[in-house]
């Protein structure tokens, strides 16, 4: 079975069997190393055509967002939280949930502040009815 990402707009198709064992090892060379969105940062400035290749995409104004300090600070920072949470249990008392819940919330507010209106100009992808068939 060959699976494939397509884009359009770059008219290129990579078979999984390419993008599956870059990505494995890409995880595999930077785990524990946290490089964040710096190469692609640099890959960014130095070949984006290339970097419009992996993401599929023209947009450098969101391929900057995404891997920008900021949203890699906000994600190492909600990561943190959740480990320091005792057990990361589910039933606090209220007001450790409010505080919690306000934390969150500051958190999701410095996302929003990053990407502004960024994601208008894409569309939504809205899945529709999944039905599999006999024997896939």
């Amino acid at each position: 079975m060959l699976l494939t990402q397509r884009d359009t707009r770059l008219k290129t198709t990579i078979p999984a069997k390419k993008i599956i064992p870059a990505l494995t090892e890409a995880r595999r060379t930077t785990r524990g190393q946290n490089k964040g969105g710096k190469p692609t940062r640099s890959l960014l400035s130095e070949n984006s055509e290339q970097c419009f290749s992996i993401f599929k995409m023209r947009d450098e104004t969101l391929i900057s967002a995404i891997v920008s300090k900021r949203i890699l600070t906000v994600l190492q920072r909600a990561n943190k939280l959740r480990n320091d949470w005792q057990g990361h249990v589910g039933v606090v008392n209220k007001q450790e949930a409010q505080s919690r819940h306000e934390t969150l919330l500051g958190l999701v507010q410095e996302v929003r502040s990053v990407f502004g209106s960024i994601w208008e100009d894409h569309p939504t992808v809205i899945p529709g009815r999944c039905v599999t068939k006999s024997g896939c």
